[in-house]
């Protein structure tokens, strides 16, 4: 048998397309890893962003949720999935699944996989990329869009869970702006219902005037309270949570809610993906923190905008 002699030509052409390969290689060979706690709608969204992101770019991608109660035998489950044998070559998570796993995420690091967190930092020591808009300015768009429906003396509630970033941003305004307003909390019991928590809210402070609601589940769980006791649009409403689902816009657009803050999880998601594929291909241009737009505020005066309506469904 004869082996055909190849020119210089030719050895360099395959050359230069093995070095073409050899990236679309990596990565179908690469795993990135999504590990989100805290399983609210933002997160559900993100992480099925994400999913569809990767895959467009055929890339294996393994997935855990957890939500916020979840059991410790569940937890040491997800955090299984990315470890030894089945490390993803990326793993990106959420600040809170950066909090509560930093020290297994530590290891996990040291042994070669690269860390993304989305919307916020990780623990100290640890070392990561961070993709989104630092926490605060989600915090204080909705705060701010809060503050000017507020009258001094009167009683305004915050609906969330308890000492969460929006929420503390949120008295830290009102303290400024209106010393005398009447803050009204009600703390959720384990496993407590949304709407369970709204109809205490509402049975205990019959005369609270305003509700800042920090979550999408809140906020439709708020609408529904007041409806069922006849006081939507007697009581002012400013939400938060994913786009602008058509409910959210019909209430804006009815005046049973005067704000809603839109957060826009697809461009931070896309980016995380690149940055994943980036870090694969070695991640030397990578930079540390990487801004995206996650929100927009929205009220009945820019509904209509163009750039309002395109995060309608």
């Amino acid at each position: 048998m004869h082996l055909p002699i190849l020119s210089g030509k030719k050895l360099r052409t395959l050359g230069l397309m093995a070095c073409l390969l050899a990236p679309v290689l990596a990565l179908a060979e690469a795993k990135v890893g999504i590990l989100f706690h805290e399983q609210d709608s933002y997160w559900k969204f993100a992480a099925t962003l994400l999913e569809q992101n990767a895959n467009d770019k055929k890339l294996s991608v393994t997935s855990k949720t957890l939500s916020a109660n979840a059991a410790e035998n569940a937890q040491e489950r997800a955090i299984r999935s990315f470890t030894g044998n089945n490390a993803p070559a990326v793993l990106i998570v959420n600040p809170a699944a950066a909090k509560l796993f930093k020290s297994e995420l530590t290891g996990i690091t040291t042994s070669g996989t690269k860390l993304i967190v989305l919307s916020g930092p990780a623990p100290t020591g640890l070392k990561h990329v961070q993709i989104g808009t630092p926490p605060a300015g989600l915090d204080d768009a909705g705060a701010w869009l809060f503050s000017p429906i507020v009258k001094d003396a009167t009683e305004i509630a915050i609906l969330g869970t308890p000492g969460n970033e929006q929420e503390k941003k949120a008295l830290e305004v009102l303290q400024f702006t209106h010393p005398k307003a009447i803050v009204r909390q009600v703390e959720a019991k384990p496993g407590e219902p949304e709407l369970s928590v709204v109809n205490r809210l509402l049975a205990q402070y019959p005369k609270v005037a305003a509700v800042y609601a920090t979550t999408e589940e809140y906020t439709n769980a708020l609408l529904k309270g007041l409806k069922e006791k006849n006081r939507l649009g007697k009581v002012q409403v400013v939400g938060c949570g994913v786009m602008l689902p058509r409910e959210i816009e019909r209430a804006i657009s009815k005046n049973h809610i005067a704000g809603w803050v839109a957060q826009q999880p697809a461009e931070t998601c896309a980016k995380a993906i690149e940055t994943a594929i980036a870090l694969i291909n070695g991640g030397k241009s990578v930079p540390p923190v990487i801004t995206t737009t996650q929100y927009q505020t929205i009220t009945k005066a820019n509904l209509e905008d163009m750039r309002v309506q395109q995060l309608l469904p």
